[in-house]
């Protein structure tokens, strides 16, 4: 985050508008936060600091999200080159754009996945949770609309 603001990942496909949290895959002898930092930069040119674990998301298929909260260190948001995201939009129609966004104006934003979205935004004006709050959600129940 970055005062009121928290740095998400514009998306389009198919024509298909929504956002998401910049994150990414662990590598082999890679941890969580470490990832996550790479990631972040990577697909964003953004610099941050993990300051905790804050929300976990545990799929039906077995598949694990796991959410930091972030301090900002340095970095403007534009699109790395040579990111993965920008090789898929060469070859694709989906588009990939990082921004900030204020907190205020994401409630009428279409921010996967929804229930960290509203974690995250019942969480903003007290701070985060001292421990993470673990989600177990299904494929098939997850949230789809505002």
């Amino acid at each position: 985050m970055l005062g009121s603001k928290v740095l998400l990942m514009r998306r389009k496909n198919h024509g298909r508008e929504y956002w998401s949290f910049p994150g990414g895959h662990v590598e082999i002898n890679e941890v969580n936060e470490d990832a996550c930092v790479r990631e972040i930069y990577e697909e964003t040119g953004v610099v941050v600091l993990i300051k905790r674990h804050v929300y976990s998301v545990i799929w039906d298929s077995g598949y694990k999200e796991i959410f930091f909260l972030c301090e900002y260190v340095s970095g403007n948001p534009v699109l790395q080159p040579d990111s993965i995201e920008a090789r898929i939009m060469e070859t694709s129609d989906q588009e990939f754009e990082p921004c900030w966004v204020e907190c205020v104006d994401i409630p009428k934003m279409l921010v996967y996945p929804l229930e960290i979205r509203d974690l995250f935004l019942s969480d903003i004006p007290d701070s985060f949770p001292p421990q993470p709050v673990v989600l177990n959600l299904g494929i098939k129940g997850r949230r789809e609309k505002i």
